[in-house]
């Protein structure tokens, strides 16, 4: 028995030995708990401004909740567009600016997005942009979606805008603006419209899909009532998008407003 007893004595010891003969890893934070990977990094194109817009995390990575979620880094690669062969891969980023969620210093919080004013292109460029989220102990997220940025002219409103109302219907009319002669990109328009009874309505975007035409029909309307109608300009190349400035606003009011027959038969 006591032979059994040294023997089991023995294994134990030289199973620790070995054990600790191990190789040591890098040691590991306690918690590391931080925000799933935003995915949605997009262009947000309003009249006459453009914005970088992201929905703000709600889950952590492993889903947990809530969100450790303190600060967003943006980060900034700029390119020639001669040399713009690795603008999607992972080198080449710089850290460009940090936002804290709770006092933003640039940008704000709107539902549960965040909008980032987006600055000017140089001409003949690509900015390339990536978002890191930062938890409470300075662990960042995974980067999120890369998004190209180029460089596009500040287009000018359509001018002369004319609205031919009809039953239920009204027609709308106008003059393209001058594009610079070196942009090769495509020209579209927008159509918003409000009900002129009520100054305080916001313009509402009835043509969610840009239109090439410098013409376009609303139907749908109701008789006798008033609108006003403004259009935009829309300058793209590949994804980007810049948007003008509201034209000129025009009221309208839609009805039949064809002249009866001429009368017939008449006599006294």
């Amino acid at each position: 028995m006591k032979t059994s007893f040294a023997t089991i004595f023995v294994i134990i010891c030289c199973s620790l030995i070995f054990a600790a003969c191990g190789k040591r890893g890098d040691p590991l934070p306690p918690s590391l708990v931080v925000p799933v990977k935003i995915d949605d990094l997009r262009v947000e194109v309003t009249p006459g401004k453009r914005q970088l817009k992201w929905s703000i995390p709600k889950v952590n990575a492993d889903d947990s909740r809530p969100v450790d979620l303190k600060d967003f880094k943006v980060r900034l690669k700029k390119l020639p567009l001669d040399q713009d062969a690795c603008r999607f891969c992972d080198e080449g980023f710089n850290d460009y600016l940090t936002i804290a969620l709770a006092k933003p210093s640039v940008g704000y919080v709107l539902g549960s997005s965040f909008y980032f004013p987006l600055p000017d292109v140089p001409v003949g460029y690509v900015y390339i942009y990536s978002l890191l989220s930062l938890n409470s102990r300075g662990w960042t997220s995974e980067a999120s979606n890369k998004l190209a940025v180029l460089s596009l002219p500040k287009v000018l409103a359509p001018s002369k805008l004319i609205l031919q109302p009809s039953a239920s219907v009204v027609e709308l009319h106008w003059h393209a603006p001058a594009l610079p002669p070196h942009f090769k990109g495509a020209l579209r328009y927008r159509v918003y419209r409000r009900d002129a009874q009520d100054p305080n309505q916001l313009l509402s975007l009835i043509t969610p899909e840009p239109i090439d035409d410098t013409e376009y029909i609303d139907v749908g309307l109701s008789d006798w009532s008033s609108y006003e109608y403004v259009v935009t300009s829309l300058v793209a190349e590949e994804d980007t998008v810049y948007e003008s400035n509201f034209s000129s606003i025009v009221q309208v009011v839609p009805g039949d407003y064809t002249p009866p027959d001429m009368l017939l038969n008449f006599s006294a």
